[in-house]
Formats: structure tokens, C-alpha cells, sequence
């Protein structure tokens, strides 16, 4: 009878570490978002306290105080923390872009308006007032940053810590409409990062769950809440002048001589309109007008030798970003930044009951997509209009299952492609969960679009001599020859057992020959893939000098439609997260892979390539020492596949990068790689490559950034004996791109940007950098909310 008692007794205790938070109190006083507690409106709020270190820790009491209050005014939900700490000295706050302070403290609120654990909203604070918000989607088990709500909020670092006010419209998302009360998921947090960085809530994460979401619990009010018919008009302005010349090839009596033409300018002066409208307070319509799509910020810098795939970079871009989530499936079908140019675009997204729904179209000046294939890719571009659109609908049964349908549609002059898919995502246990996706395309190419990639004149000769490092024809020419039209299928499957201690996954992807998705980021086509692994989990006690540590592999192989060998791969990997936040992992691969095609005017495997032994071994670490600092380092050595010349060489990769706030306002990044490949006793090729960022944030809204990428490659041309003397890369080549921009943002669509860009480069046939391109350009948007 007493050991009962005391199982009660545990049982009733864990239940109250999860209890749900009083009901959200509708108050219609005014109060002033400045990091002051100090109207009667918070006196009248519902209160909480964090009580439970969810992370490192395993459900302990912390030693902070965190207290939470909360109301709503009938559009605005209202939500404050006091943050209280022993050592306010060593509050690590700084300012920053948005999205960028995760590794500050921060206080948030995360948000699942439809309790249906499909899309959360996460909404964060860092002690200065600096936002950072993103969707967690839960089906996916992503996160992303790019989605930018328009909200309030304000921090003050006072003596007993810090405190910070939020207010977040309920404009920026879709919820259920009802005259009685709404049933919400909700988990406020806080993170507190000193040696260890702790992830302190109202509730308690059970690890034998893996979806932490679906733990949320729930918050009850917003009594007839109606989010009304809310408009948002932001017409935008471009302003830009740019500049670029071309370098001639002069030709003497005995030599050739290189020099450039004079500057050629050109003006830009592009106005726009973004529309949003809540139809209701769940579906939404985007319009927009000759967009601005312009990109303000360079993209990371990325290296693309000896690699034969096309490089990926994420979408930025508003009026795609604006409930993107709702296009993601298990297949990347929709990649948006396929479409370059529009004048026109509309996009329409909802949810009602357990339906969700969503359609865009865009029009574009050019026609942008990858010609895939199982050894590489290459981008194609069509110097015509097209039109482009994605369909997508998904039924959630219940809380566990869901069905979804995704159809893309692009057309242009002799060419259209298009996409139709269902697929489903079932929950089978807490610790369960089994994934599918089956996908058809019909694709057809232009006539000429294989002479595009072609090394002459013409590739359609059906008698081309094809000698290895000497053939005018490839896998892209190969692939987009048929003019008949192109028809096949994709299929994925997954499934996945996590539990506190260890887990498990398998998952299989088959994509046909002829399976294209061109409004997606398919860069692969021509293969199948299956890979089981799994992993062990230990997790350090409160004294211990480690917190967690994991011990992971798996095995995969690859081959192609008619079954033929393309890579094989065992991999293990240990990792361990220790004091200073610091993180360390090693491991070691043992991977057999082809190279390129001996003879590439034919698309077969086996013959026509040579299976290499590519293991490698890496080690990355990073670790926070102090305040605003972070450090990172990554090493990889072994072998490596020379594809130009396919054979194995010996590689060594070095990525060092750090983070250093100088102070509150000043901030330095510096990211570098090193790449050295060498075969047959001497180098083959060094890279190098540096991306410096520098930033001085005035406080939250004005900002000047200096960015400068600079890349050196050097190539041994007496070390290239497979390629054709005519086609040998430069022996040097560097090159560097600048970019210095002063923004001014009140909130993500109401910003100005001035900004100013070039490059400069040199290689065999200049000695010394010269500039090739160079742009001025000034950037205005307003959001009126109606």
C-alpha cells in the first residue's frame, strides 16, 4: 500500500511539472511597450513561473527566477518576462540582425494556434529588445528563420536582471474562428547561456517523445476572437545604377594581350506593391506587383571545385518566405528561387478544420532550373517568359496521421514541366513515425536546349568519338535530348524510432531517369538510395563535466535505374557536448563511389567508370569561451575523387571560423576554407577561400554592414593529364566581392537600405585585380497596416 502511495504521488508530481496555464485574461487597458512593468494592464495579467531545465538537464528545478505574465486585448496578444539573475554582469546580450542572437539569453513564447502540432510559431527576445522569430514545422522536424512576423517588443537590463515586453498581432497568423473560447498549445521559455546553456520552460519534455511540439500544453481563451478582415500595403522603390566592362583579347603580330573596355552604366528605377490580405483569420491573400526581388544581402560564400553539383542557397525573398511551410514536402519540389524575375505573383494560403490549403503563381522574364542526373548537374536557363505555380492541400485525419497533395506547374515556349504528388506522414507511436511520398512529372525540353550543354557546335551526331578527357558530349546533353517528352516517377519512404537512449531509422529514395522537377531543387535524378542507421544517447549528471554524448551510423548504398553501382558507405561518428558550450565530434567514412564516365556520350555505369575507395576521416569542434565569442574548427583528411582527371587523390579540408562581439554594438565574422587535393605525388589544386562580415549595430533598427569574400584558386597544370590543354582551368585565379550597406529597419517590411557592391578579379591574363562590375543602390518599403 506504500509503495503505491508514492507511485501516485510521483505520477501527480510529473503531471503538475506539465499542468496547463491560466486562461489568457482579455484586458482592454493601454500599456506602452518599453521594458517597463509598470501599467495596471500586467497587475491583471495571469501569471506563471519556468519552473523545469528542460536541457541539458532532464526536468530540474533551475536556479532562476523566470515569471511569465500574459493577456489579450482582442488583437494583440501581450506577453512579458522577468528574467531575474544573480550576476547581471554576465547577461550576454548584444545587438545584432534579427535572427542572429541565438547564442544570447532569450526569453519567448512558442505558439501552436490550432493545437493541431503541425506549424509552431516561435517568437524570442534577447535583453536588448532584438527579435528572433521562425516556424517549427513539426511535420517536417524543421526550423526556419526566414519567416519574418511583424511584431513589438522591447527589453531593459535592470540590477536584478532583465526584463522584456512582447506584442505580438494576431494578424500574423492563421487561427480557428469561434465565438466561444480557443484551446492554443503554448511553452514559454527562457535560454540561459553561462557554462552550459539551458533551456528553462513551463513544462516538462518527456525524451521518450521525440516530438517535443506535441508536448506543448494548452492555453485556453481568446473569447470570440476575430482577427477580422486585416490588410497590409507595402509598396516598394529601387533606386540603382550599375556599371560593368568586359575583358578583350587583343591579338599582336606575336602575342596576345588582354585589356578592358570602358565602363558601360546602366539605371534602374523599379516600383512595386506587396498586398496582404486576412480574408478571415484563417486564409490569407498575397498579391504583389512588379516585385522587388532583389536580394540586399550576399549570400554565404560557397566553393564549387571538384564539385559536380549545383550549390544550394536559401530562398530570402518576402513574398516567397510568407508561409513557405506550407509547400514543403518530403521531396524538394517548390525552390522559389527558381524564379528570378516576376512582374506579377499572387499567393493564396488557409486552414479550416482539419484542411490546409495553398496555391501561388508567379510569372517570370527568364526560365531557371536544373537538368539533374546521378553524377551530376548543371542549371539551365531559357531566355524566355514563363509561368510558374504550386498547388498544395493536406488532411489531417487526427492528430497522428495526415494526407497531402502537392501538384507544380511550369510552362513556357516548348517547354513546360509539371509535378503531381500525395503523401502522408503517420505518427504510429510517441516513438514512431513512418513518412511516404510518391511523386509523377511530365517534362518536356525545347529542341535545342541539349546544345546548350554542349562542348561544339552540335552534340545531336549519333557517331560521336568519345575518348576519356576528350568528349564534346555529357550527362546534361545526355538527359535533355528527347523531345518527345519525358515521363517517370519518384517515390521516398522513411521510418523512424527515437527514444531517450537510443534510436533508429531506415528510409529509401527512388527517382526515375526521366523524373524532373523543375520549380524544385532535384538535383539528382537516375538513382535509388536506401540507408539504415541508428545511434546511442547518454546524458551526463548535474556534476558532470559533459552533458551529453552520442555514438551514431549508418549504412547506405546507391545505385542506378538498371541496378548498376554508383556509392557505397558505412559511417560511425562520436560526439559530446561539454563546458564553455562546447561541442566536439570525430568520425571516420568508408565510402566506395564512381567516378566520371569513361566514355560520356553514354549514360551506363558499369564499364564506364572506376569504383574508388574515397574514406575519410573528420573532426569538428566549437566552443563559447566568454561573452559574445564563439569558435569553430573542422578538419577532414583522406581521400578524395580528382573528377576532372578521375582519379583518387589525397584530401585535406581546414574550416576554421569565429564570432567575436567586441562590444554591444561591434561584431566581426570571419569564416575560411582551405582545400588542398594531391595525386600522384603533387598538387592537383589549392583553394581558399574567406568570408568577412563586419557589423555596427547603432541599436536595434540601424545597422552598417561591410562584407568582403575573397577566393584564390591555384591549379597545377602539369598535374591535369586527363584534360584536354584547351579546356585547362586557370593556373591562378583570385577573386573578391565587397559589398557596404546602411539599413534602416522599424520592422521587416518597413526598412531602408543604402548600399554600394563590387568585384574584382585576375587570373592568367591579368596580373593584377581589376574591377569588372560595381552598383550603387537604394532601397525603400513602407508597411501600412489596416
Amino acid at each position: 500500500m506504500q509503495r503505491l502511495f508514492w507511485i501516485l504521488f510521483l505520477l501527480l508530481f510529473s503531471q503538475a511539472g506539465t499542468a496547463n496555464p491560466p486562461d489568457v485574461p482579455k484586458i482592454s487597458d493601454a500599456i506602452e511597450i518599453d521594458g517597463q512593468l509598470d501599467e495596471s494592464a500586467w497587475k491583471q495579467a495571469a501569471t506563471i513561473e519556468l519552473n523545469n531545465i528542460t536541457w541539458p538537464q532532464e526536468n530540474i528545478a533551475p536556479d532562476v527566477k523566470t515569471t511569465v505574465r500574459y493577456f489579450e486585448n482582442g488583437d494583440t496578444l501581450f506577453v512579458a518576462f522577468e528574467a531575474f539573475d544573480p550576476a547581471p554582469e554576465d547577461i550576454r546580450a548584444f545587438y545584432n540582425d534579427r535572427d542572429r542572437v541565438w547564442r544570447d539569453d532569450l526569453v519567448g513564447i512558442k505558439l501552436d494556434p490550432y493545437n493541431d502540432h503541425r506549424l509552431v510559431f516561435q517568437f524570442f527576445v534577447n535583453p536588448l529588445g532584438v527579435q528572433l522569430d521562425s516556424i517549427e514545422n513539426v511535420i517536417r522536424n524543421s526550423e526556419s528563420d526566414a519567416w519574418d512576423g511583424i511584431w513589438d517588443s522591447q527589453g531593459r537590463i535592470h540590477e536584478q536582471g532583465y526584463t522584456v515586453e512582447m506584442a505580438i498581432p494576431l494578424r500574423n497568423f492563421n487561427f480557428n474562428p469561434t465565438e466561444g473560447k480557443q484551446t492554443w498549445a503554448v511553452e514559454f521559455l527562457r535560454f540561459y547561456p553561462r557554462n552550459e546553456r539551458q533551456r528553462i520552460s513551463n513544462l516538462q519534455i518527456d525524451r521518450n517523445n521525440d516530438c517535443w511540439a506535441c508536448q506543448m500544453v494548452e492555453m485556453s481563451g481568446f473569447e470570440g476572437m476575430q482577427q477580422g478582415k486585416s490588410f497590409a500595403i507595402v509598396p516598394t522603390l529601387v533606386l540603382g545604377y550599375g556599371q560593368n566592362r568586359e575583358l578583350q583579347e587583343n591579338t599582336g603580330l606575336n602575342s596576345v594581350a588582354y585589356n578592358f573596355d570602358d565602363w558601360s552604366g546602366e539605371s534602374n528605377i523599379e516600383p512595386g506593391l506587396d498586398i496582404k490580405w486576412g480574408i478571415s483569420s484563417d486564409i490569407f491573400l498575397n498579391a504583389t506587383i512588379n516585385p522587388d526581388f532583389s536580394q540586399v544581402e550576399a549570400d554565404s560564400a560557397q566553393l564549387g571545385v571538384n564539385n559536380n553539383f549545383t550549390l544550394f542557397f536559401p530562398e530570402k525573398r518576402p513574398f516567397f518566405l510568407e508561409n513557405q511551410d506550407m509547400f514543403d514536402s518530403l521531396f524538394d519540389l517548390v525552390y522559389t528561387r527558381n524564379i528570378g524575375a516576376p512582374d506579377i505573383g499572387a499567393k493564396l494560403t488557409g486552414k479550416s478544420g482539419k484542411h490546409t490549403f495553398g496555391l501561388f503563381a508567379a510569372d517570370d522574364n527568364n526560365t531557371t532550373f536544373l537538368v539533374p542526373g546521378n553524377l551530376r548537374s548543371s542549371v539551365a536557363v531559357l531566355d524566355q517568359d514563363s509561368n510558374n505555380a504550386a498547388v498544395r492541400y493536406r488532411y489531417d485525419a487526427n492528430a497522428d496521421l495526415s494526407i497531402g497533395i502537392l501538384g507544380t506547374f511550369r510552362t513556357s515556349e516548348n517547354y513546360h514541366n509539371y509535378t503531381g504528388s500525395v503523401d502522408t506522414t503517420y505518427r504510429i507511436t510517441p516513438q514512431d513515425t513512418l513518412k511516404a511520398q510518391f511523386v509523377l512529372s511530365d517534362t518536356q525540353y525545347p529542341e535545342w536546349l541539349s546544345n546548350d550543354f554542349c562542348d561544339e557546335d552540335d552534340c545531336r551526331s549519333e557517331n560521336i568519338s568519345c575518348s576519356f578527357g576528350n568528349c564534346i558530349t555529357n550527362e546534361q546533353v545526355l538527359r535533355t535530348q528527347d523531345t518527345n517528352g519525358l515521363n517517370d516517377s519518384a517515390f521516398y519512404i522513411s521510418y523512424n524510432h527515437e527514444e531517450r537512449d537510443w534510436f533508429m531509422y531506415a528510409n529509401y529514395r527512388d527517382i526515375g531517369k526521366d523524373h524532373r522537377a523543375d520549380l524544385g531543387f532535384e538535383s539528382r535524378t537516375d538513382y535509388n538510395k536506401a540507408v539504415v542507421g541508428g545511434g546511442l544517447l547518454w546524458y551526463g549528471e548535474e556534476d558532470d563535466w559533459w552533458t551529453r554524448s552520442e555514438l551514431r551510423g549508418d549504412w547506405d548504398i546507391t545505385h542506378n535505374d538498371a541496378g548498376e553501382l554508383i556509392e557505397r558507405e558505412v559511417e560511425a561518428i562520436f560526439n559530446f557536448s561539454g563546458p564553455m558550450q562546447s561541442f566536439a565530434e570525430i568520425g571516420c567514412v568508408l565510402n566506395e563511389h564512381v567516378g566520371i564516365r569513361l566514355d560520356a556520350s553514354k549514360l551506363e555505369i558499369d564499364g564506364n567508370t572506376t569504383l574508388f575507395d574515397r574514406n575519410f576521416c573528420f573532426l569538428y569542434g566549437n566552443i563559447q569561451p566568454a561573452s559574445g565569442v564563439f569558435l569553430e574548427n573542422e578538419f577532414v583528411v583522406g581521400k578524395q575523387i580528382d573528377f576532372a582527371n578521375n582519379r583518387l587523390a589525397d584530401r585535406f579540408t581546414w574550416i576554421p571560423g569565429f564570432e567575436y562581439s567586441i562590444n554591444a554594438h561591434l561584431r566581426a565574422e570571419l569564416n575560411y576554407l582551405y582545400e588542398k587535393l594531391e595525386a600522384d605525388g603533387a598538387e592537383v589544386f589549392t583553394a581558399h577561400q574567406a568570408d568577412l562580415r563586419l557589423k555596427y549595430n547603432l541599436d536595434v533598427r540601424n545597422s552598417i554592414k561591410l562584407s568582403v569574400i575573397y577566393t584564390r584558386i591555384k591549379h597545377n597544370l602539369d598535374n591535369q593529364p586527363a584534360r584536354n590543354p584547351d579546356n585547362y582551368p586557370d593556373e591562378r585565379y583570385t577573386d573578391i566581392a565587397t559589398q557596404l550597406i546602411y539599413s534602416y529597419k522599424i520592422n521587416p517590411q518597413t526598412v531602408f537600405f543604402a548600399g554600394y557592391a563590387d568585384r574584382a578579379f585576375k587570373d592568367d591574363r591579368i596580373d593584377s585585380l581589376e574591377r569588372d562590375n560595381r552598383s550603387l543602390f537604394l532601397k525603400f518599403s513602407y508597411a501600412w497596416l489596416m
